[in-house]
């Protein structure tokens, strides 16, 4: 019974967790590293350093220099056209946030565009 209100509160949510992960079962990370699952929790929260540094550094929140908005994980990963190039040359990579934060799928191709891009460090 608690799991199904569970379900249905989660259903309703309006977190960025949600826009990945459709209900609230349990994902298995175990055919990824330990540092690879705290990437992709961050990515998937959409609390990391390129989003919010600027709270602990006490500066402005940073806007993407293309597209003069605000930066996001979901911006950076899917919306700018800044990183297109990165994304056409890698195989596999998918524009979608649920293909690309689910750990059902082959991570492999979130890794290579952050490595690519340069911006690995920023998680």
């Amino acid at each position: 019974m608690t799991l199904n209100l569970w379900n249905e509160k989660w259903k309703t949510s309006t977190s960025k967790l949600r826009d990945v992960k459709e209900d609230t079962s349990p994902w298995n990370p175990h055919t990824i590293n330990r540092s690879n699952q705290v990437i992709l929790s961050r990515l998937r929260l959409g609390h990391c350093k390129l989003t919010h540094e600027h709270l602990i550094t006490h500066t402005e929140a940073p806007k993407c220099r293309r597209c003069n908005i605000p930066v996001s994980v979901k911006h950076v990963l899917t919306e700018c056209d800044e990183f297109a190039a990165y994304k056409q040359s890698i195989s596999g990579y998918s524009n979608n946030m649920k293909d690309i934060l689910n750990l059902q799928t082959d991570c492999k191709p979130l890794f290579q565009f952050f490595n690519k891009c340069n911006l690995a460090s920023k998680i």
